[in-house]
């Protein structure tokens, strides 16, 4: 994988609290429902973040304007 396709993952991590949820619970398969193709190094490395901070930098930190909103989330599309 290309290093802008890992840029590309991690920043959909801190600004999609749908997609964060879901990795941290299984994130090959959420890799391999959205189409990133991560080696074994990659998903291993990635696994091991600290989602929670992850969560606290996004609702801390983000602007509304640039977090993705999801459907059940409570926030407006």
């Amino acid at each position: 994988m290309s290093q802008r396709a890992v840029e590309q993952f991690i920043g959909r991590l801190i600004t999609d609290s749908d997609f964060r949820r879901r990795a941290a619970k299984n994130i090959a398969l959420v890799c391999e429902e959205e189409g990133y193709k991560l080696s074994n190094a990659e998903i291993r490395i990635l696994a091991s973040l600290d989602y929670e901070r992850l969560a606290r930098t996004e609702e801390f930190w983000l602007d509304d304007g640039i977090k993705r909103f999801t459907v059940g989330s409570g926030k407006v599309l």
